[in-house]
């Protein structure tokens, strides 16, 4: 169980509290530390603090919270970068500091993410890009390929689609003024975005530490499969809804305190159909 809580708290903690791009404040945000707490459907509630330094995350500490007793220590995360400033090795250690999942990362000569190997998976990722598309072959040990999935991007590199191998397109992507307006997972299922009237989200959401390739982050957390995942944004998000089968809904909403600067120091994001959420608190120099 506390493997699952594990997993699942990272898991959450890897995705940003709203989607990012490439007109931000300049990279003296300052930020030194972002705390994370989850709470799912009332329960498994889970913290992490992540220490920065120059806007990219340094460490991440893990705990599961309880009401009644001291907060249990799950694990932490270690980024490493390389001579660019690109994080290459990503390192999960257990309460023993046993390093328990690491996951390496290639790129290219222009900065482009080209391999992805993770410890706990018997595959590795391979990354082929030409003009405005991009081919990841999933291969496994031999080196032979078992799965291809092909992204489509538009002249700013956004990523506007994701196709499977059998030809079936299950993801497409709308954007307007570079914000990601509608997100398609199927014909029948569309979430449409909103956002706050003015407001321009500083660097360290941009996910830098993956360098300035707007699909880097989308192929770090292996495609589409969330909206979350996509890395773009000028502006923070106000509220997402939901269509599916021609019926809307709520699905999202959003609650911002920022400093003097304009700066985040506290977001939640409320899960409208359900007793959860997330909450972000940020602390600067």
């Amino acid at each position: 169980m506390r493997h699952f809580l594990l997993y699942f708290i990272l898991g959450c903690c890897f995705l940003s509290a709203c989607n990012k791009e490439d007109c931000c404040t300049d990279a003296t945000t300052r930020l030194i530390s972002k705390s994370t707490t989850i709470r799912y459907r009332g329960f498994s509630t889970g913290k992490s603090i992540t220490y920065y330094q120059g806007e990219k995350p340094q460490i991440d500490s893990v705990f599961y919270i309880y009401d009644d007793s001291p907060d249990l220590f799950l694990g932490k995360t270690q980024w490493l970068y390389n001579e660019e400033g690109l994080v290459e090795k990503i390192i999960r250690s257990n309460p023993n500091q046993v390093n328990d999942f690491i996951t390496d990362i290639l790129y290219d000569t222009s900065q482009r993410i080209s391999f992805i190997s993770k410890s706990d998976s018997d595959y590795s990722e391979l990354f082929t890009y030409n003009d405005l598309s991009i081919s990841k072959n999933r291969q496994n040990p031999q080196g032979n390929t078992i799965f291809t999935t092909y992204y489509e991007l538009d002249e700013n590199n956004h990523v506007m689609s994701a196709l499977g191998s059998t030809g079936t397109q299950a993801v497409t992507v709308e954007y307007l003024n570079n914000d990601i307006f509608k997100f398609n997972r199927t014909q029948e299922s569309i979430q449409t975005f909103h956002y706050l009237d003015t407001s321009t989200v500083p660097l360290f959401m941009k996910h830098p530490e993956f360098g300035e390739h707007l699909a880097n982050y989308i192929l770090f957390q292996s495609g589409l499969y969330v909206s979350s995942h996509l890395n773009t944004g000028q502006r923070f998000l106000s509220s997402v809804t939901s269509e599916y089968a021609g019926t809307a809904s709520d699905y999202l909403s959003y609650t911002y305190e920022f400093n003097d600067d304009l700066l985040p120091i506290y977001i939640r994001k409320n899960y409208i159909s359900s007793d959860s959420f997330d909450e972000w608190y940020y602390e600067y120099e």
